[in-house]
């Protein structure tokens, strides 16, 4: 494989918010710590690294996040699909990836025949979603995602990134994070992925498509 375009699957091919965040509140209402979250700031704030780490122990922690990753694979099934973002990415000329912090077989599962879009899925199966990210900077044209933490790894990497907003992390929190592009609509994002491939932006402007 040589050039290709890089995705994250939760909050850019998935809609997978409702479901996380109730997996996380029924993990920490087990724990008898029941808190209802609705945002990604809910979900830093009650079950991110520190709020597990004080809530269990720091050596408990990676326990819970497992659960919470397995909670997710079992729900892969039903989650609902980003359908018009899959159009777009189906479009480009270039091989796709999905490389995710999720389990990949919930990945392929969620996604059912718009797996075929992409050469390989990559998840937790194989590592840490740095190391994946890592391991295939080099070929990396640009890489989609809607997560913070995913742009500090990028820019860790030096790979030119393309944020999506209708995900987990907010549109400003992207833009002030350093998001090389931002994209609102998947009319907006295919426009951006031209940049990376230029033949492609000719041809969206012979065909004058309507992206509003």
């Amino acid at each position: 494989m040589s050039a290709f375009l890089g995705f994250d699957a939760d909050g850019v091919l998935t809609d997978s918010r409702r479901s996380a965040f109730g997996a996380a509140s029924k993990i920490l209402a087990l724990l008898g710590a029941p808190e209802e979250l609705s945002e990604q700031g809910d979900f830093d704030r009650l079950f991110g690294a520190e709020a597990l780490d004080k809530l269990v122990g720091h050596h408990r922690a990676d326990a819970l996040r497992g659960t919470h990753r397995l909670a997710m694979l079992h729900a892969s099934a039903s989650l609902p699909l980003f359908e018009a973002t899959l159009a777009v990415i189906g479009r480009q000329p270039l091989p796709r990836i999905v490389i995710t912090a999720a389990y990949a077989d919930g990945v392929r599962t969620a996604l059912g025949r718009h797996a075929r879009l992409f050469d390989s899925i990559t998840g937790f199966e194989t590592g840490r979603k740095a190391e994946l990210m890592a391991a295939m900077a080099s070929r990396m044209r640009v890489y989609v995602t809607d997560s913070l933490s995913d742009l500090r790894i990028c820019q860790r990497l030096n790979i030119p990134t393309i944020a999506v907003t209708g995900g987990y992390d907010k549109a400003e929190d992207l833009i002030a994070a350093g998001a090389d592009l931002i994209a609102t609509t998947p009319g907006e994002l295919e426009i951006a992925l031209a940049r990376f491939h230029p033949q492609q932006l000719t041809h969206i402007k012979e065909n004058d498509h309507d992206f509003s």
